[in-house]
């Protein structure tokens, strides 16, 4: 089988680690890829500068993967499935792994996604939508509401458009940024105002992610629960970003939480799509925050999360790719479903995430910092304790320098049981053989995570 990967960052990267494992996988391509992503068995290098992620270079795309025989293609970012590439390869006869543009509206409109968890029974916070002609009613309504409360942007924002807001200063502020300097362009322009969902223990952090690939009959694998960590500073602080680092399994999540997630969340969604004639194929995110009344969604995504899949990626035990290329081609699932949600992880095994990115991220960085990564020590003295994923790094010559703001993944992998903080010990550890200056890292990545989010 030929495959396809579109996208070039760190989650791109942990795709194309699975991809390259994959025994139904014969060579794979990578647009726009990175060196890292290079850097995998299997892989087979194309010389373009064409972005493929815009809806103008789809016809681009759907040339080459006729011209090259692509068997599958793997959708990594959401903006080419919000502009309907999966559409466009399905009316083309081409096996494409990825939702449709309707059944990725649950990520492109938060305000869609409300509409089907109310409609679904779906346990979520109450919300109200705004827009640049209700200004003034959007700076009421937090009044009555009262605070701390949550400002959301409707349309996607690069995992930058939530504001979690503790008092009206920081409320009228996210407004104002929003709905009237517009500065979150386009997505800001409409915006969500939410009550804010209260955690079961403020000692701890009680938000979640959960992934499933879903096929086209409700059929659906869940992946382990992970953790992210969105703000640039340690102990959450400072501004929100696309993602700082993440670790997987969750271990205060037990398998009766899990499988509860299961049947009161993403079945009802499943249906509630199917009701809409949008069935949802691909991989559907769901951020849930853990309350007194249960678990309660936060958002969802149409597709794998970034950073969270590169510590999810170290935990599969199945060949993804097959399962990806099942349900790509409309098949089911259901064969797969009860062996992998069971057996399809590496159990007793944790992983963990550190990013580091350009000085200044997530506001404006520069570009062109050298890279050096030891990779002879990583090699000898981590092995497969440790795997770095590119995200933001180019090609200089031949030297490896920074081209975006979140530039490294650097993942710690243990098989010593759940163990979070070993994990992230081996990242860090790792991290002192890359030299990046003046690299921006969170220190508390993976520490201080209960067993018992009562305890």
């Amino acid at each position: 089988m030929k495959v396809l990967i579109i996208g070039g960052g760190g989650r791109e990267h942990a795709l194309s680690l699975l991809v390259s494992k994959s025994e139904s996988v014969k060579q794979f391509y990578c647009l726009p890829g990175n060196p890292g992503i290079a850097r995998e068995s299997k892989f087979v290098p194309v010389s373009t500068n064409i972005d493929v992620t815009k809806p103008e270079n789809f016809p681009f795309l759907i040339d080459f993967v006729i011209k090259k025989k692509i068997d599958l293609t793997i959708v990594g970012p959401d903006d080419p499935l919000a502009a309907g590439i999966v559409n466009l390869f399905q009316k083309n006869g081409l096996a494409i792994f990825g939702p449709t543009k309707e059944a990725a509206k649950i990520e492109w409109s938060k305000w869609y996604a409300k509409q089907v968890m109310q409609a679904a029974g779906v346990k979520t916070a109450f919300a109200e939508r705004f827009d640049t002609s209700s200004v003034d009613n959007a700076f009421r309504h937090p009044r009555r509401r009262g605070t701390p409360i949550v400002i959301k942007t409707d349309g996607l924002a690069l995992g930058k458009g939530a504001f979690v807001c503790r008092n009206l200063i920081e409320t009228e502020a996210a407004i104002t940024k929003c709905l009237v300097d517009e500065e979150l362009g386009e997505a800001g322009k409409r915006i969500l105002i939410e009550d804010y969902l209260e955690p079961v223990s403020t000692k701890f952090r009680c938000e979640i992610s959960v992934f499933a690939l879903i096929d086209y009959w409700g059929n659906y694998i869940l992946f382990p629960a992970a953790q992210d960590y969105k703000t640039i500073g340690d102990g959450d602080t400072g501004d929100n970003t696309g993602g700082m680092g993440a670790f997987a399994p969750v271990p205060w999540v037990s398998n009766q939480m899990m499988k509860k997630i299961g049947t009161t969340i993403f079945e009802p969604i499943i249906k509630e799509m199917k009701k809409r004639n949008s069935n949802f194929t691909g991989a559907l995110y769901a951020g849930l925050m853990y309350t007194i009344d249960g678990f309660k969604v936060v958002e969802f995504n149409a597709r794998f999360g970034d950073p969270e899949f590169q510590p999810l990626s170290m935990l599969v035990n199945f060949d993804i790719v097959a399962v990806m290329n099942r349900i790509a081609r409309g098949g089911s699932i259901a064969d797969m479903v009860l062996n992998i949600n069971e057996n399809g992880w590496k159990m007793n095994s944790s992983a963990c995430t550190v990013v580091m990115a350009s000085p200044g991220y997530p506001k404006s960085y520069p570009k062109d910092i050298e890279i050096i990564i030891d990779h002879e020590w990583l090699d000898s003295f981590m092995g497969d304790s440790v795997k770095v994923f590119h995200a933001g790094t180019a090609l200089k010559g031949n030297c490896l320098v920074t081209s975006g703001g979140r530039v490294l993944s650097v993942t710690g992998f243990t098989t010593n049981g759940v163990d979070p903080k070993r994990a992230a010990n081996y990242a860090y550890i790792s991290i002192a053989h890359i030299d990046f200056k003046r690299a921006c890292f969170r220190r508390d990545i993976g520490m201080n995570v209960p067993i018992n989010i009562y305890h």
